[in-house]
């Protein structure tokens, strides 16, 4: 499982005000992989954003830039949220329900 830096900060951020759950976080942390937002992610990002407002469906900021993590370090994303991505050019999404139980 992998995440990225801001899902992270945001998980921190309302982990600041439930110690408790707070180290549970910190266990999971230790699970994952933090991809980068670099310049190819970036990249993969503007173009991702260019082609959904060109098609007239925007995603959104924060799903354009998951999005672009993705495509950039090749991998897939498993989400609930399939609608959105499946428009995504080169992005495989995995919805979480196709995951064995």
């Amino acid at each position: 499982m992998r995440s990225h830096r801001d899902h992270s900060y945001e998980l921190l951020v309302g982990l600041a005000h439930a110690p408790r759950q707070s180290a549970l976080f910190n266990d999971l942390l230790d699970l994952v992989q933090v991809l980068p937002f670099d310049l190819n992610a970036a990249r993969e990002a503007a173009r991702i954003d260019a082609q959904l407002r060109g098609q007239g469906a925007p995603i959104g900021l924060p799903d354009t830039l998951i999005a672009g993590v993705c495509v950039a370090h090749g991998i897939p994303l498993l989400t609930r949220n399939t609608v959105h991505y499946e428009r995504v050019e080169g992005l495989a999404v995995i919805h979480a329900d196709q995951l064995p139980r």
